[in-house]
């Protein structure tokens, strides 16, 4: 666990600062941890990190002014998965779920929503106590880990999350009430689910939002539901309107990622691709980026791309 970031004064940080500063330290340390696959040693990795810590307690010292941000409820399909039985996640899709912490960081500073403190998931075990998918959880795992210090809550009201709301269990008014009373607290939330379940998620935290049930949402799908304020949200303009993009596509090179493109895949190369060899999975860099707002590729399969530092 990280020691708490202050004020130079001994004051708490506002929230939104000691956020960013989490998981810039904690984005350092789980990339090179990936790193760490390609024979660093643990003694540099134990004093890379220890040094980043060291540094995040230094930021304190700058002086940072911080704005009001909006809450925002993330909607995500879980990561790439063999088919089970037992449901697991390749290699590719457990590289992905590493992604969201800084795919989530960046997102949020862009465009001054407030930082994540609540990660939810579909429940491993059905309501009936059935076993259930494991994806949605682990997918959401590393995001909770470092956000919450916690694996996802899979429960509300000590009721297991299913992926379709069913109103014999929490339901979907119940679901919505609950979101709200997370982002009334300032906070944002992620949601990680099933592709069947995603069209019943949309309904309930914005009712009359429509998320296609087929072709099913790709797992490149960002939904992203902003506060009004009040008493409800603001869905996306349209299904697509925000995706997860990747500094690696189908047309380059092995190992060839790129520093600052981050190509956004249409439905058909909404997957991270098998075609990544295992040795440059630690390469991966991510970002949420508006699929208006994009340089076009000659290449089929791709909104485009979106231009971004990669993360440390």
């Amino acid at each position: 666990m990280l020691p708490a970031f202050v004020a130079p004064d001994g004051s708490a940080l506002p929230k939104r600062r000691e956020a960013e500063l989490r998981a810039s330290v904690k984005i350092c340390c789980s990339r090179y941890d990936r790193a760490h696959l390609e024979n660093v040693v643990i003694e540099k990795k134990a004093l890379l990190c220890s040094l980043l810590v060291l540094a995040g307690n230094l930021f304190q010292f700058v002086p940072s002014a911080t704005a009001a941000c909006t809450p925002v409820v993330y909607a995500f399909r879980h990561a790439e998965d063999l088919n089970g039985p037992p449901t697991t996640l390749k290699p590719v899709g457990m590289e992905h779920a590493s992604l969201y912490v800084e795919m989530i960081t960046a997102f949020e500073r862009a465009k001054d929503h407030c930082p994540v403190e609540f990660v939810y998931s579909v429940n491993p075990i059905k309501p009936a106590g059935e076993a259930g998918t494991t994806n949605p959880f682990f997918t959401a795992r590393p995001l909770a880990n470092v956000i919450m210090n916690l694996d996802p809550i899979t429960k509300i009201d000590n009721k297991r999350i299913d992926e379709f709301l069913d109103t014999s269990n929490i339901g979907a008014a119940r679901f919505r009430s609950v979101m709200l009373s997370k982002v009334k607290l300032g906070s944002s939330v992620a949601l990680f689910w099933t592709s069947q379940g995603l069209p019943n998620l949309g309904r309930a935290i914005a009712p009359g939002f429509n998320i296609p049930a087929t072709p099913k949402p790709p797992r490149n799908a960002s939904y992203i539901f902003k506060f009004n304020g009040s008493d409800g949200f603001t869905a996306p303009l349209k299904p697509d309107q925000y995706v997860q993009c990747f500094n690696w596509a189908y047309f380059r090179a092995q190992g060839d990622m790129s520093s600052s493109k981050y190509y956004c895949g249409s439905a058909s190369n909404g997957n991270l691709s098998d075609l990544i060899e295992a040795k440059y999975l630690y390469k991966l860099h991510g970002r949420i980026c508006n699929t208006s707002d994009l340089t076009p590729v000659a290449n089929s399969g791709y909104y485009g791309y979106c231009v971004s530092p990669v993360s440390p």
